[in-house]
């Protein structure tokens, strides 16, 4: 082809306009002006039948713009048919044949018949749509922040990936631009309507004029004959606009789904028995009036009670199928006492434990439970470096119906409930108003949330909520869950596996390092520690460089973990960005840090910060108030220290703050912009006392 679909799209759009200016100018023969007639009326048919067809509103996306293009060329085409009918007495085979066969002689009951178009079209479909997108647009704008936010929460906890993130943030882009360009449009629908009843009146009067005044015709031929074309004008311009209007008011009533709208109504209309008797019923009643149609009535009768036995039958068949398969359980071939025993011995490292009401949505396909946990593998192999065990799900009867238990080694470490046929709307602390619902907190960060009806979800989304569904609360907890445990996960077997990667690629530093100068399990510590603080292990060959150069000279762990922080200053600086790509910082107060520093104390698992219990309550608390995030997507500042007081500092704070970042000056990175945000003040005095 000489040209491309592209450019040839591009010629098309731009001879279109072409010949809308030149309708206006120039006088057009009846052929071309069935033939424009014929275009507008294929074009409403072929959005009315694709609206049909659309799953979801945004699926025709280009229909403001094709909406305000076909209702421009209606007028220019009506405006051109007015000249041929002033002056030619003519407007083509379609208009005439229009008149005289819906007028049928009578041009009172074309003008009857058009008024009643063109009021049904601007009263009712067009006021009807023109609302709906209004309100819709309105509540759609809204809510986009919350979704948003949703979004970029459900990223963060990786249950989605970057990818997808984006697409769902341009699908509700779009959706947001397409409900807001048919708030517009509807607008020039409305007016045209207008235009389309004043240019008829306007034909017929100015008709009757020429007629009677240039043409010398009788008074009445002239009204027969000006009133047949413009009113035939009027019926084929204004079903036109009403099949468009039908077309959009269908687009924007669709509720997204699966199905098209012709088999969602077969679904949702046809598919439940009693009401289809009951229809049957009262239409058998109606019989037995006098002079009522009986034919009629006995056939949509037998017609309605034939559609309730097969919907009776269609139910039958669902319920019978899930019986079926519970009646025939998989037969297993029975187990060995050897095997049985040694099944007793096994421990899960990692397990979800749900209540008998949370089976099917931990075990439903559709929820996407099991997808979920994928992701949350990736995302915790991609952000800390660590491979996770596989996640064994099992149902436990002696949780609370609604209840589930997170357990590492067949201990728990978590636990939480959900409501499966509610959603999760969380006041990350930017809620302006407060919706219906049970009051509850957030099982993974810890936050204010309510369980709401999935019916004002667009409702809390446009007040400020997150809104999540039941699995990705689950999905959310569980990976925070391993974020904070992820040092308990990081078996020795894992370490070989590691290494033996690195060795493929890094031979001589793992040649050198293990067991030469570490043994395996003194590597393991260092990891441990790193993950302990949610420092990623995933440059392993950095780390084991840096093992092998402070092995030889010390291999005190406090110093092994302090030459690996310092060798991943990068890294560890990046994750402790804000989203400007500045690391916001707090210190201690001079004072407090010389105070901290007198207090150091060698213990049994290193050196420690020795104060009383209300001092170190006093220090976690000063602590927390700079440290604790004001919401779910607010950057977290990092706490900037000395070197030797980052780790006994850090132990103090963590059991109260499990996601604080304490970093010593050492390891920021150069070239790093710094934000000091606040210091903390000695909350006690200098001689000790609280």
């Amino acid at each position: 082809m000489f040209f491309g679909k592209a450019q040839g799209a591009d010629l098309l759009i731009g001879t279109i306009g072409l010949l809308l200016v030149g309708l206006l100018l120039l006088p057009l023969p009846p052929f071309l002006l069935d033939l424009l007639l014929i275009s507008l009326l294929s074009t409403a048919l072929l959005t009315l039948f694709i609206s049909f067809y659309a799953r979801d509103s945004v699926e025709f996306s280009t229909y403001p713009s094709l909406l305000l293009l076909v209702t421009v060329a209606r007028v220019v085409v009506t405006i051109a048919a007015t000249r041929n009918i002033l002056t030619d007495g003519s407007a083509g085979a379609l208009v005439e044949a229009l008149g005289t066969v819906l007028l049928g002689g009578n041009f009172a009951v074309g003008l009857v018949l058009f008024s009643i178009l063109s009021l049904a079209q601007f009263m009712v479909i067009t006021g009807g749509t023109s609302r709906i997108s209004e309100v819709t647009a309105r509540f759609t704008l809204d809510a986009l922040p919350g979704k948003q936010m949703s979004i970029d929460a459900e990223l963060n906890a990786g249950l989605i990936q970057e990818d997808q993130a984006r697409a769902r943030r341009k699908a509700i882009q779009e959706e947001a631009d397409f409900y807001g360009s048919m708030d517009g449009a509807s607008k020039f629908v409305r007016g045209e309507s207008i235009a389309a009843l004043i240019i008829i009146l306007v034909n017929i009067v100015g008709g009757v004029v020429v007629g009677t005044v240039q043409k010398d015709m009788p008074i009445w031929d002239a009204l027969q004959r000006y009133c047949t074309l413009s009113v035939g004008l009027g019926l084929a311009i204004q079903i036109s606009a009403l099949l468009t209007s039908v077309a959009a008011g269908i687009l924007v009533t669709r509720v997204a789904g699966q199905e098209n709208l012709g088999l969602q109504l077969g679904l949702q209309l046809l598919s439940r028995q009693k009401p289809l008797f009951l229809v049957s019923i009262m239409l058998g009643g109606l019989m037995f009036l006098s002079g009522s149609p009986k034919i009629a009535l006995l056939v949509a009768a037998v017609g309605i009670v034939s559609a309730a036995v097969l919907a009776r039958e269609e139910e039958s068949s669902q319920t019978q199928v899930p019986a079926e398969e519970e009646a025939a359980p998989t037969v297993l071939p029975p187990a060995t006492p050897e095997e049985q025993a040694s099944g007793l011995l096994g421990v899960d490292v990692l397990r979800v434990e749900v209540g008998y009401s949370l089976i099917t949505l931990v075990a439903s396909e559709r929820s996407g439970f099991m997808r979920r946990v994928d992701a949350v593998r990736r995302s915790i192999a991609e952000e800390l470096g660590l491979i996770l065990p596989a996640v064994h799900v099992k149902d436990n009867l002696e949780l609370a119906a609604q209840g589930y238990s997170i357990k590492i080694k067949e201990n728990e470490v978590a636990r939480g409930e959900l409501q499966p046929h509610f959603l999760l709307a969380i006041n990350a602390g930017t809620v302006t108003r407060v919706v219906a619902g049970q009051a509850t907190m957030d099982p993974a960060f810890g936050m204010p949330a309510l369980w709401i009806n999935p019916g004002i979800e667009k409702e809390a989304e446009a007040a400020g909520y997150s809104v999540v569904e039941p699995v990705a609360v689950l999905g959310t907890h569980l990976a925070e869950v391993v974020r904070s445990h992820s040092d308990e996960l990081l078996t020795r077997q894992q370490v070989r596996t590691l290494v033996d990667n690195v060795k493929k690629t890094h031979p001589a530093v793992v040649e050198e390092l293990v067991p030469a100068i570490l043994s395996l399990g003194e590597v393991q510590r260092v990891l441990q520690a790193l993950l302990r603080e949610r420092v990623s292990i995933r440059d392993l060959s950095t780390i084991l460089e840096a093992l092998a150069d402070q092995g030889r000279i010390n291999k005190d762990p406090l110093l092994l973990i302090s030459k690996v922080r310092r060798a991943l200053s990068r890294t560890i600086t990046r994750a402790a960005l804000s989203g400007a790509e500045t690391l916001s910082a707090v210190t201690l107060a001079p004072a407090l840090e010389r105070r901290l520093v007198e207090s150091l104390h060698p213990g049994t698992d290193g050196i420690v910060i020795a104060l009383s219990l209300p001092q170190a309550r006093a220090v976690v608390d000063a602590v927390a108030a700079q440290l604790r995030p004001a919401g779910l997507d607010a950057d977290v500042p990092a706490l900037l220290t000395s070197g030797e007081l980052r780790a006994p500092l850090w132990s103090l704070v963590h059991r109260s703050m499990p996601a604080a970042c304490v970093l010593s000056y050492e390891e920021v990175s150069p070239g790093t912009n710094l934000n000091f945000i606040g210091e903390i003040a000695a909350p006690f005095a200098a001689n000790g006392q609280s």
